[in-house]
């Protein structure tokens, strides 16, 4: 039951909720990227099928999010649960909007736009900063989501000793899970305000290095992030 992890919470600003269900709202940071994909068919399909239980067994809708966790979409729930409690009280730099926007934005564009449908790697997408900005403890992760969560997380996660070469060198020979999840998130990095722009097309090239081999998923995200890189720098030369 997800509930033993915290209360659902929801954010002042945008009226956002970070808690709970997959039915977040998820907008673009800077409105130049178009918004996320749409929730998971899956998703809507359990959600329309808890609303139908519980019109039947009078249970109120607030009770009807926990019990539509199915084990189908078990992972994904405790994942997002677990994101947003870490992430609970942190923003989106320079902006308002609640970190876990971030997180939720990957999680969904290596779904819906590259095409991965596997839950432990929208898992890790979910929780893919958690060990480098929060608290969230590697212990945790493995308990609640097992090895190969935990390991997608890890190789994701800048150690505070490292060099940035080192660890773009180590992501290069990481699963291609992994550097999927990376791309991901350099495309996500890509709707940025206009003076990080530079920094993010650099570092969504060395995203683009990582799609060296022939998943299907890796081959989709090397030519949406290559087309990404080259709107970003487009809009990059019209501003300056």
């Amino acid at each position: 039951m997800v509930e033993r992890f915290w209360p659902r919470a929801t954010s002042s600003q945008s009226g956002c909720q970070v808690g709970g269900s997959w039915g977040c709202l998820i907008y673009p940071r800077f409105r130049h990227m178009p918004a996320a994909p749409p929730v998971p068919e899956a998703v809507q399909t359990a959600k329309q099928h808890g609303e139908m239980h519980a019109a039947g067994s009078g249970t109120s809708s607030a009770k009807t999010d926990v019990m539509i966790a199915s084990d189908a979409l078990s992972i994904l729930q405790t994942a997002t649960d677990m994101a947003a409690r870490a992430h609970i009280g942190q923003s989106i730099r320079d902006t308002e909007i609640p970190y876990i926007a971030h997180p939720m934005r990957v999680s969904l564009l290596v779904q819906n736009i590259f095409g991965c449908r596997d839950e432990e790697v929208a898992a890790a997408c979910l929780l893919h900063d958690t060990l480098e900005k929060t608290g969230l403890t590697a212990e945790a992760i493995q308990q609640e989501l097992g090895p190969r969560v935990l390991h997608l997380v890890r190789a994701l996660t800048k150690q505070p000793e490292g060099n940035r070469r080192g660890y773009w060198k180590m992501l290069r020979a990481e699963v291609w899970e992994a550097r999927l999840i990376k791309m991901a998130d350099a495309l996500d990095h890509l709707d940025c305000p206009p003076e990080d722009l530079a920094r993010r097309v650099r570092s969504a090239g060395r995203a683009l290095e990582l799609a060296h081999s022939g998943e299907e998923p890796i081959v989709t995200a090397r030519q949406v992030l290559q087309d990404a890189m080259e709107a970003a720098s487009s809009r990059a030369r019209q501003l300056f």
